[in-house]
């Protein structure tokens, strides 16, 4: 949880609320898989790392809703989290 949002993933999208007012800021959504793991980047709250059912991963820019980044895996991804030590 970045310090004032919360996210949370339905089936095909992540929606992020500000905590202060509890109102929806940002819906990411464009992809036809299900989301299976979410975590924030632990030096940015503007990133977040989404992974699929269907072994993509990806990291979304919450400033502009798009994704910087996007890689296809081997395997499926049912957890994901940060390196604290290593923010690359």
């Amino acid at each position: 949880m970045a310090s004032n949002r919360f996210a949370f993933a339905s089936t095909l999208a992540v929606y992020i609320y500000d905590l202060k007012n509890y109102q929806l800021q940002k819906l990411l959504s464009g992809y036809d898989s299900n989301i299976s793991a979410i975590t924030w980047d632990p030096t940015n709250e503007n990133n977040l790392a989404q992974a699929s059912v269907d072994k993509k991963f990806l990291i979304w820019d919450l400033e502009t809703e798009k994704v910087k980044f996007e890689v296809q895996l081997t395997s499926h991804i049912v957890h994901i989290e940060w390196n604290r030590h290593n923010a690359n």
